[in-house]
């Protein structure tokens, strides 16, 4: 049986965000940088891995059902039934720098407060590509420039999730991606973007949502 891929992508946001409803899709800032602000806190949102029902997509217009109420509306034919994880805490986190182990650790104290099993990051800063199993046991994948210390996008992936990552793909220093095995049947994949601002051209912005488009259309 074929697994499918369910794409989710992650933005930037913004410095004082609320935790957002189950389901509930987040916007993208509008591009603009802002040079003197501190770290903004993680955007935190609460989402279903699994596509829905036939019965959902029919009857709930309040976004997926919990699993316990579609397992009894469809039995074992729901792979909600099969599911080995059914809901994810995904963030975003721009942490204007992870240069040096302060940094990384100040981040890592962060987020002691924050329910969280995925953090999508940008303006990290770090050069090349990076995959490496951190002393707490969270995984941490990043890209970036190989020979400047700008821009920079990556994950944070929680130890409970490090045996079900299955692929990663630093695309350039603004795009990134990983697939987390959700269950037998199916693969998340995950695209982290750090925009260009207003300050860069048409060409390099309109090259920017190319390959944006291009690696969720794979």
């Amino acid at each position: 049986m074929s697994r499918t891929h369910q794409h989710v992508e992650t933005f930037r946001h913004s410095p004082t965000p609320s935790p957002q409803p189950s389901g509930q899709v987040i916007e993208p800032l509008a591009r603009g940088d802002h040079p003197n602000r501190k770290p903004c806190q993680p955007a935190v949102a609460s989402m279903t891995v699994l596509p829905p029902t036939p019965h959902e997509m029919s009857t709930n217009t309040n976004g997926p059902q919990s699993p316990a109420a579609v397992h009894s509306a469809e039995g074992a034919k729901n792979p909600w039934a099969t599911s080995s994880l059914q809901n994810l805490n995904i963030c975003t986190y721009n942490v204007r720098t992870l240069l040096g182990e302060e940094k990384l650790e100040e981040m890592l104290n962060q987020l002691e407060g924050f329910n969280w099993d995925v953090m999508g990051l940008s303006e990290t800063r770090i050069r090349g590509e990076q995959y490496k199993v951190l002393k707490s046991g969270h995984i941490l994948f990043t890209k970036g420039h190989e020979n400047k210390s700008t821009h920079g996008v990556g994950f944070l992936i929680h130890k409970s999730l490090a045996g079900n990552v299955i692929n990663t793909n630093g695309i350039s220093e603004r795009i990134i991606q990983i697939s987390l095995e959700v269950s037998k049947r199916y693969i998340l994949v995950l695209t982290q973007v750090y925009a260009p601002t207003t300050s860069y051209t048409d060409e390099e912005v309109d090259y920017f949502y190319e390959q944006v488009a291009q690696c969720l259309s794979n």
